[in-house]
């Protein structure tokens, strides 16, 4: 008799997640007609289902996914109450495609999430040729027809790292602030994700980098900080030289940055006025109520009704620009407290890359609504169903997947005569 165990599904699931993915880093360009933005979570759940039903033996459920679904229906029924029609079929398929991602992170084994990083790192080095080229280079045509948004609009925005006489970069991601989001993902992924060639290392860490500073970003500069200290800690924890340059460096950050908020402050700078205004006003959403302060007034409320009503200070946009403002607001005290869950279980439970990647991402939503920007999201919860798999990879390389998360090659086993079937 002739035994065969179940084939290997091989890298074909990851593709549908990097096809996804690859969609979402030029959906806000004008690659990308403005019709098909406006689906674009739909697309990106469409293909991302058709991986998960193409390859469902490996997709196996599991309860962490009770982290994206409750968000997601926390922010559904609280639209659906407060908002339209439009707005709670839109945040649905958000939410779906927050589930599939994490699904995906949670379900792919090591191989499989390897490809997939490789993959980032990959597209962290085409952002950052666009938006040397976009900057640096001044390419016109570059800005028209890749780094202009789904309307053809390009805007010219003075880098505020670098001073005037070079403008902001945004790539194809559509606004300078999440493209330094994905850059420094990129960098927290080249630094510490294990088993890549020194030199891939320092190339595609440089790049990030530099990119990040092309965006014109200041966040980019705190959230990188933060991220490289917290991971060269938790990396090289047991050596004392690093605890104290670690010290040091916290130190002269947090001087830093204090100096810097009295600055802005003293200054009128807009950025810091805008959203200093908008965590001020999260403290006086009590006004609204019991169940809209714990379970939010749903997805874009905020911008329709929240800010002409007088709860919501935002200074010069309807945006609250503070990823935590904007689900308190979105989905209340609940949905806040399942998110931070979430964060909090990868922290517990991830390898050292998954917990500086997460940290980085948590250091730089202060800064914008970034679980909104749909191609962040998802990196944000791919990478949460991985660190919650707990270290799919141990801090000097080697595989710490369960055997049985691994598909294996199909093996021949032939019994013998006499020898009992079981």
């Amino acid at each position: 008799m002739i035994a065969t165990a179940p084939r290997s599904a091989g890298v074909a699931p990851a593709g549908f997640l990097i096809l996804a993915i690859s969609f979402l880093l030029v959906a806000r360009s004008s690659l990308v007609p403005e019709q098909l933005a406006y689906s674009t979570p739909l697309i990106v759940s469409g293909m991302l289902l058709v991986g998960v039903l193409l390859y469902h033996r490996q997709f196996a459920t599991r309860w962490e996914l009770l982290f994206p679904i409750a968000l997601t229906l926390i922010l559904t029924i609280s639209t659906g109450v407060y908002g339209n029609t439009f707005d709670t079929i839109k945040v649905f398929g958000i939410g779906l495609a927050w589930v599939l991602a994490m699904w995906y992170g949670l379900a792919l084994d090591d191989r499989q999430i390897r490809l997939v990083i490789q993959a980032l790192l990959i597209m962290v080095v085409v952002e950052f040729v666009i938006i040397f080229l976009e900057t640096v280079a001044g390419v016109p045509w570059v800005r028209s027809t890749i780094a202009a948004d789904t309307s053809g609009t390009y805007v010219v925005r003075p880098n505020t790292i670098l001073g005037d006489w070079i403008n902001r970069g945004q790539g194809t991601v559509g606004y300078p602030i999440p493209l330094g989001n994905f850059f420094i993902v990129g960098l927290g992924l080249a630094l510490f994700f294990p088993g890549l060639l020194r030199r891939t290392r320092v190339i595609v860490g440089a790049l990030a980098l530099a990119g990040a500073v092309l965006t014109g970003t200041r966040t980019t500069l705190f959230a990188g900080a933060i991220l490289v200290l917290v991971g060269a800690v938790v990396r090289f924890r047991r050596n004392l030289l690093t605890w104290i340059v670690a010290v040091i460096l916290a130190v002269g950050l947090a001087v830093f940055f204090v100096g810097y908020l009295g600055q802005s402050d003293s200054s009128g700078d807009v950025s810091f006025t805008h959203r200093a205004g908008s965590l001020a006003s999260a403290f006086d959403l009590q006004a609204r109520g019991l169940l809209p302060v714990l379970f939010g007034s749903g997805y874009n409320v905020q911008v329709d009704r929240l800010a002409s009503a007088g709860y919501f200070f935002s200074g010069s946009t309807a945006a609250a620009d503070n990823t935590y403002v904007s689900i308190l607001l979105s989905a209340g005290i609940v949905g806040m407290g399942v998110w931070v869950a979430a964060v909090i279980a990868v922290l517990v439970r991830g390898a050292t890359w998954t917990r500086t990647v997460i940290i980085g991402f948590a250091a730089y939503l202060v800064a914008y609504d970034g679980l909104w920007w749909h191609l962040l999201a998802a990196v944000f919860w791919f990478m949460l169903g991985v660190g919650m798999k707990r270290a799919i990879y141990a801090d000097d390389g080697r595989s710490m997947v369960e055997p049985a998360l691994v598909p294996r090659a199909s093996t021949i086993r032939t019994t013998t005569r006499g020898e009992r079937n079981e």
